[in-house]
C-alpha cells in the first residue's frame, strides 16, 4: 500500500473533476471564510477572535480531524476529533510540526508535501500513512488548504481517517464474506455496487435506510431505488468515481434528511475499477445544528452592529473588531480602515498617556478603572468628548476588552448651557435689585427733569441744558433694562413678528456711518416668530454691533435667515419643533478657540475698554434674551476669517385672542389714588398727574391704600384708576393690594407700575386683574398714554 500520493483532482480541470474538488474542499472553504470574518491580523496562531467559542465549537462538531498550522507546519489548533483520533491534546501540538511529532512513516514524504503546499496553496485528496501517538500507523486521506489574511497566513487541514475503509476494500478483493461482516459492523449504510449501479453487498442499516429487505436489495439497480433527480446525480457520482478513481464525498437530501455519501473505487491488481463502495450516514442533527449557530451568529451580529453604543473587541491594545456605530462615530467608511489599528489612534494626542495608564493599571489588576471620560479622535482629526466602558473577556486563547463609546457632545453641550443659565440666573438676581433701586433714582431724576423743563422757556440755555439731561438719563434707563434681561423670572412681552424688516432696519441703523456693508439672504416663504420685538432688536443690535467691530477696516456683514426643522437628532439643545434659524457672519479675525466657551459670559471682552465696546455684556444679554424665548444661539469662529452667530427662535403659532372694547373718556376730572413707598415719587407723580389735570389722592404704604379707596369707594367718591406700585418696603405690594381692592370693587381699574421690568406681573398683567402697566422711570407723555388706554377700555 503506497504511503505517500499526490492529488492530481485539480492538476488537469474538468467539469466533472470541479465538482469533485468543490465536495472535498466544503469543510475547508468554511474554516477559511469564518477566519477572515474573525481572525486578526498579526503575530501567527491567534485566528479566534470575539467569536472563538462559536468558532471552535463549529470545528469541534465535525467528525472528522480538524487542524491549523503556520505557514512553516507549526500546529496552533487541532479539533476534538484530532484529539481523540491522534492521540494527542491541543497543548502537546501547539507550536510543533509533524516532523517533530514523528507523525509521518516517510519524513521524505513529508517535506515533498510541505513543498507541494507551498508551491500551489492547496492539496487534495491525499492519502498518507500518519503514526498517531500509541505508535499505531494509520491511513488518512488528507487536504490542505492555505489561507492567507492581511497580515498573516496559515494551513488549514483535514484528515480523514480511511484505515477502515481500505481494510474493507482489501478485504473485499480477498473475501465477500470479510466484506459483509465489516460492513454490518458499521452504522453507516454501506453498498458495494458494480460500475453499472448493480448492488452487490448492503449492510442491514443500508436496507433499513431504503425501507427493503436486505434480500431484495441485492442484485436491483440503485438508480431504480430513487427518484429521477436523486437517481441522475447518483448516476454522475459513480461515473466520476470510475473515471478519477478517486475517493468522492457528497451531500443529498432525501425526504427531508441531509445524508452525506463518501464513495470509493475498489480497484483490481489491474487499477481498473471493477467496484464502487458507498457508505452513507444522516448529518440532518449536525445541518441543523450549523444553520441554528448562524442565525444566532446572524441575530448577535445585528445587535452588535445596530448598537447605539460604539463597540471594539481589542487585544494587546490592536482593534480586532468595530461595529457599524463605530465606524459612524469616529468618521470611518470602511471596516478595514479601523480594524488592525491600536486603539490609542482614536483618541485625542493629549489623552493618549491618560488611557494608555488606565489600560496596563486595569490589565494588571491595579485600581481597575472600567468607566472613564476621554477626548476622542475622528479620521478627519475632529475631536469630541466621549464616555468609555470596559469589559474584560476570559478566552481559552488569552483575555480581550470589549470596549464600549458613547460620544457626550450633546450631553457636555446641555450642561455647559445649564452653566450659563446658573452664571447669568446669580448674576440676574444681583442685577435685579441693583436696576429697581436704580429705576426708581432714575425716575426722580428724569421726572424733576421734566418739571424743570416745563418751567422754563425753550429758547433758555436752561431748557437746551435739561433737554440734555433727560437724553443722559435716558441711556442710564437703556443700562438698567440690560441689566434687567438678567434678573430672575422675567418673561418677554411676546407677539407675532416678521423678522425680515426687523433684521434690516436694526442692521442698518447699527451701521449707519460706518464703513461696513450688509448683505441680505432671505427666502421668500419665511416664517414669523414669537418674541418680544424689542427684546429682539437688542439681540440684533448686539451682533451686530459686535461684528462691526471686529472689521474695523469695513466689509460686508451678511446675514442669513431660513425655516429650520430641529429633531430630537440634532445636536441643538431646544426642543424639537420649527424654528427660524438666524445667522449673522463677519469677516473680521475671528475669535480664539479658546475664547468661544467665554463669548456669552457676562462682562467678558476682549476689546478695548471704552463707551461704545469692553463692557461685555452685550452677547451676553443677547444669550439671555434667546433663552428665555426658547431658542438657542451658537457661535462659530475660525480665526483670520471670520465668527457666525446662529440664532434659533421659535415659530409663531396663532392663538384666539379676546376683542377688547374701547369707549371715549370722558372730558370732566379724573380720580387718581396714586401708591408708592419712595417720597420723591409721590411727589413727581402728583405734579405730573396734576399737569395732566387729575385729582391726585397720594399713599404710601399698602394698607393705607386700601383703607382709602373703600372710604372713598362708600362715600360715593370712587376712584377712576389706581397706580400701584409693585414692591413695598415692609408692607404688601401692589399685587396683594388689588386683590383687596377687587373684593370690594370688581370694575376697579388699576396699572401696576415697578423698577422691576422683568417681572412676571408686569409681561401679564392681565392675569393679576391690572388694566395696564409702566415701568420707571417713565414720563409725562408715556403715563398719559396708558392713562388713556385704560380709561378708554371695557373689561
Amino acid at each position: 500500500m503506497p504511503q505517500y500520493k499526490k492529488s492530481t483532482i485539480n492538476e488537469k480541470p474538468n467539469a466533472g473533476k470541479k465538482k469533485n474538488r468543490n465536495k472535498i474542499k466544503k469543510l475547508p472553504l468554511r474554516i477559511k471564510k469564518r477566519q477572515r470574518s474573525t481572525s486578526t491580523t498579526g503575530k501567527s496562531g491567534k485566528v479566534f477572535v470575539g467569536k472563538e467559542d462559536i468558532t471552535k465549537k463549529v470545528l469541534n462538531a465535525a467528525n472528522i480531524p480538524i487542524f491549523l498550522t503556520d505557514i512553516k507546519g507549526r500546529y496552533f489548533y487541532v479539533n476534538k476529533t484530532f484529539e481523540a483520533l491522534m492521540g494527542y491534546s491541543n497543548s502537546e501540538v501547539t507550536g510543533k510540526t509533524a516532523h517533530e511529532l514523528k507523525m509521518f512513516t516517510d519524513e521524505e514524504q513529508c517535506r515533498i508535501l510541505h513543498q507541494e503546499i507551498i508551491e500551489k496553496g492547496f492539496v487534495y485528496g491525499t492519502e498518507i500513512l500518519l503514526r498517531v501517538k500509541s505508535g499505531e500507523v494509520r491511513n488518512y486521506l488528507m487536504s490542505f488548504q492555505v489561507v492567507q489574511e492581511i497580515n498573516n497566513v496559515f494551513i488549514v487541514g483535514t484528515a480523514f481517517d480511511v484505515t477502515g475503509h481500505k481494510r474493507a476494500r482489501e478485504d473485499l478483493l480477498e473475501s465477500e464474506e470479510k466484506v459483509r461482516a465489516l460492513l454490518n459492523a458499521t452504522t453507516e449504510a454501506a453498498l458495494l455496487v458494480t460500475t453499472e449501479g448493480i448492488i452487490t453487498i448492503a449492510n442491514e442499516t443500508a436496507a433499513q435506510t431504503l425501507k427493503l429487505p436486505l434480500e431484495e436489495l441485492l442484485g436491483r439497480s440503485i438508480y431504480d431505488l430513487m427518484s429521477g433527480e436523486a437517481s441522475e446525480r447518483r448516476r454522475k457520482w459513480i461515473q466520476e468515481i470510475t473515471k478519477n478513481k478517486k475517493i468522492g464525498i457528497f451531500e443529498d437530501e432525501m425526504e427531508g434528511h441531509f445524508i452525506e455519501h463518501s464513495v470509493y473505487p475498489v480497484l483490481n491488481n489491474r487499477n481498473k475499477v471493477t467496484m464502487i463502495a458507498i457508505f452513507a450516514r444522516d448529518i440532518t442533527k449536525r445541518r441543523h445544528a450549523e444553520e441554528q449557530l448562524k442565525e444566532s451568529e446572524e441575530r448577535f451580529r445585528s445587535l452588535v452592529e445596530e448598537s447605539p453604543f460604539a463597540i471594539h473587541i481589542a487585544r494587546n491594545g490592536i482593534i480586532l473588531f468595530s461595529n457599524v456605530t463605530s465606524m459612524k462615530m469616529f468618521g470611518y467608511g470602511k471596516r478595514s480602515e479601523i480594524v488592525g489599528r491600536p486603539i490609542l489612534d482614536i483618541v485625542a494626542p493629549q489623552c493618549r498617556d491618560d488611557v494608555w495608564d488606565k489600560t496596563i493599571r486595569r490589565e494588571s489588576g491595579e485600581g481597575i478603572i472600567n468607566s472613564y471620560e476621554t477626548t476622542g479622535l475622528r479620521k478627519d482629526g475632529s475631536e469630541f468628548p466621549m464616555q468609555v466602558t470596559v469589559k474584560l473577556l476570559s478566552m481559552a486563547e488569552g483575555t480581550a476588552d470589549i470596549v464600549f463609546f458613547e460620544d457626550l457632545t450633546l450631553r457636555k453641550l446641555i450642561e455647559e448651557e445649564l452653566i450659563k443659565v446658573r452664571n447669568l440666573e446669580s448674576i440676574g438676581t444681583l442685577a435685579g435689585g441693583i436696576a429697581h433701586d436704580f429705576n426708581n433714582l432714575l425716575m426722580g431724576v428724569t421726572g424733576y427733569v421734566e418739571l424743570a423743563r416745563m418751567q422754563a422757556s425753550p429758547e433758555s440755555k436752561v431748557y437746551s441744558y435739561l433737554t440734555e439731561a433727560e437724553k443722559i438719563a435716558d441711556h442710564g434707563k437703556e443700562l438698567t433694562q440690560q441689566l434687567i434681561t438678567f434678573s430672575q423670572g422675567g418673561e418677554p412681552l411676546k407677539k407675532e413678528v416678521k423678522i425680515t424688516p426687523v433684521l434690516k432696519s436694526v442692521s442698518r441703523f447699527t451701521l449707519s456711518g460706518s464703513n461696513v456693508k450688509c448683505e441680505f439672504l432671505f427666502p421668500g416663504n419665511l416664517n414669523t416668530i414669537e418674541a418680544d420685538e424689542a427684546q429682539l432688536r437688542q439681540v440684533i443690535h448686539n451682533i451686530i454691533l459686535n461684528a462691526k467691530e471686529a472689521m474695523p477696516k469695513g466689509g460686508t456683514i451678511t446675514i442669513r435667515a431660513e425655516n429650520a426643522m430641529v429633531t430630537g437628532e440634532d445636536i441643538v439643545p431646544v426642543s424639537p419643533g420649527d424654528y427660524v434659524k438666524v445667522a449673522i457672519e463677519d469677516k473680521g479675525a475671528g475669535i480664539a478657540p479658546e475664547n468661544i466657551p467665554k463669548v456669552f459670559d457676562p462682562y467678558f471682552s476682549t476689546k478695548d475698554m471704552g463707551i461704545q465696546k469692553g463692557m461685555g455684556l452685550g452677547l451676553a444679554i443677547a444669550y439671555s434674551i434667546v433663552k428665555k424665548h426658547n431658542g438657542h444661539i451658537i457661535v462659530e469662529s475660525v480665526p483670520d476669517k471670520g465668527t457666525s452667530f446662529i440664532v434659533y427662535l421659535p415659530v409663531y403659532v396663532k392663538r384666539p385672542e379676546a376683542s377688547e372694547k374701547t369707549e371715549s373718556v370722558p372730558a370732566q376730572k379724573k380720580r387718581i389714588l396714586f401708591m408708592d413707598d419712595e417720597v420723591f415719587i409721590r411727589t413727581i407723580g402728583n405734579e405730573i398727574l396734576a399737569h395732566l389735570g387729575y385729582d391726585v389722592t397720594l399713599t404710601q404704604d399698602g394698607n393705607e391704600t386700601i383703607l382709602v379707596y373703600k372710604q372713598e369707594k362708600r362715600a360715593g367718591r370712587p376712584f377712576d384708576v389706581v397706580i400701584l406700585d409693585l414692591t413695598m418696603k415692609g408692607g404688601i405690594g401692589g399685587k396683594d393690594v388689588l386683590r383687596e381692592i377687587l373684593s370690594v370693587d370688581p370694575d376697579a381699574k388699576a396699572i401696576i407700575s415697578s423698577g422691576y421690568t422683568d417681572d412676571p406681573v408686569l409681561s401679564d398683567y392681565v392675569s393679576f386683574g391690572f388694566r395696564g402697566a409702566i415701568t420707571k422711570p417713565y414720563n409725562i407723555n408715556q403715563l398719559q398714554e396708558v392713562l388713556r388706554e385704560v380709561m378708554s377700555r371695557k373689561r
